[in-house]
């Protein structure tokens, strides 16, 4: 296993996570910058090339401070930027600063925006020299192995990795390379068949570990076993696209040596949906219950059973998050959600509540047609609110609502309903219900405002109360932007 440390004057190949321009409420670990590096990783461990993070918190003149010193006195030879839609400005910014300072340093962007968007990083940002998605850690192995090897200006390896691409055959997977300079067309795609998914098990891992606060232990290994979302009908999420369909793993050794590297640490599963089926109920949830380690998962409801609940909490698992989303049952039709009504929602969560499981819960407010016409009335935004207080007195362990406003993520079905009904949608902006700017930090539309289970009719809900009052159906949205 490979731990990767913060990056230092010595680092050759520099991994940047590229930040969110608010102030964010939680800290995660990049999971998809570090399964893309891990082949790289794991394979050059010991040898000349130093591997070296930066994961600031926001972007931060210090950030930027620090990056321009890296640059100016260190041994940086490759940049790889991994990046969300909400900090694609960010990304830009870091790689004019890259070339600005570096010339001679290739730059490689990917991430869940690479995958989700139909227009490739590369082909917007000129600062950009590569862009990978799909099953990108293949690739980015050979671009990497391939441009150390030798003393050539990207501009001159560029020339010669489309060559190289269609010359080298990849384990396997699915991936695209996309590349300005790159005649006719600037994608490549690459397709070495089926993947096995025990393949993309994490074997690297940053020396520097997220706190987070539902669970007692002082930290803890965010963790995926699988790619890829088995329900996929959320029209505002983009997990269902991503790495060419569900995988699992199969084969958890890994996790043993994980946690031998940290015994106090607790678990969380970043899979959009825990995995169910044989492999985990015969292999995976055994192995968490002799480790004895507090762990949690995401899980949605409406594929939950009193048995699974009662599975899951005799293996260890302390907590559960979910998406509700909205007690109106024509939102939940619009944003594909059908069926998690309020009365399946009490039922179980009060199933996690009667085992000891905590609930984290998300709220979705702003929810929009997709034609572009916001669905949400002050009726609805009470349902919800309402629901909430009534999980609450039923005495569910919520550890918190998370309210968030809807915003229309690139490669998701809301994306493609607003782009056939002739509106346009922007590379880096996206549209969104401004009337809830209230719930995000720093106005970017991706990030989660906390309502407190104990004040589930408080300040904040008073708030959203207010601001419901002010909306009418049918109102057009599409004009207030994201940032």
């Amino acid at each position: 296993m490979r731990i990767l440390t913060q990056a230092g004057l010595s680092t050759t190949v520099l991994l940047v996570h590229a930040p969110y321009p608010g102030d964010m409420k939680f800290r995660g670990v990049p999971s998809s910058m570090l399964a893309a590096i891990a082949p790289f990783a794991v394979s050059r461990e010991g040898g000349a090339e130093s591997i070296g993070y930066l994961d600031p918190v926001s972007a931060s003149p210090a950030f930027y401070g620090e990056l321009t010193e890296l640059l100016r006195r260190g041994s940086v030879r490759v940049v790889c930027i991994s990046t969300s839609t909400a900090a694609i400005e960010e990304t830009r910014r870091i790689a004019a600063a890259v070339k600005a300072r570096a010339p001679g340093v290739l730059v490689v962007a990917g991430g869940p925006h690479e995958d989700d968007c139909e227009e490739p990083i590369a082909a917007r940002l000129h600062d950009v020299d590569l862009s990978i998605g799909g099953t990108a850690e293949f690739a980015l192995d050979l671009v990497l192995r391939e441009f150390l090897a030798r003393g050539e200006t990207p501009e001159r390896f560029l020339e010669r990795l489309g060559t190289l691409l269609s010359r080298t055959r990849l384990p396997a997977g699915k991936c695209t390379v996309s590349c300005r300079a790159w005649q006719p067309g600037t994608t490549r795609t690459l397709d070495f068949g089926p993947l096995s998914a025990n393949d993309l098990a994490p074997r690297v891992l940053p020396d520097r570990l997220p706190s987070f606060s539902i669970f007692d232990a002082p930290t803890t290994l965010p963790i995926m076993v699988s790619r890829g979302c088995p329900y996929g009908r959320c029209t505002f999420c983009a997990e269902a696209i991503r790495g060419g369909g569900t995988l699992v793993s199969s084969e958890f050794s890994w996790i043993e040596r994980l946690h031998a590297a940290h015994p106090n640490a607790a678990i969380y599963f970043q899979d959009s949906i825990f995995p169910r089926g044989r492999v985990a109920r015969e292999r995976l949830l055994p192995l968490l219950r002799e480790l004895g380690v507090e762990w949690g998962a995401q899980v949605y409801l409406r594929a939950l059973t009193r048995s699974t609940v009662e599975e899951l909490a005799t293996h260890g698992c302390t907590y559960l998050y979910t998406g509700l989303e909205s007690a109106s049952p024509d939102l939940l039709r619009a944003v594909g959600k059908p069926g998690v009504d309020p009365e399946l929602a009490l039922e179980r969560l009060g199933w996690m509540r009667d085992h000891g499981v905590r609930a984290g819960v998300s709220l979705m407010f702003g929810v929009m047609a997709s034609t572009g016409e916001l669905l949400e009335t002050a009726d609805t935004v009470r349902r919800t609110l309402d629901l909430a207080v009534a999980i609450r007195d039923a005495g569910v362990q919520v550890t918190g609502f998370y309210p968030n406003v809807q915003t229309v993520l690139p490669g998701t079905a809301l994306a493609r309903g607003l782009r056939a009904s002739g509106r346009d949608l922007d590379f880096f902006r996206m549209p969104r219900a401004g009337v809830f700017d209230v719930l995000e930090d720093g106005g970017v539309g991706y990030n989660f405002a906390t309502l407190d289970p104990s004040r589930a009719a408080g300040a904040l809900a008073e708030t959203i109360r207010a601001a419901a009052l002010t909306l009418q159906p049918a109102e057009p949205v599409l004009a207030a932007r994201a940032g």
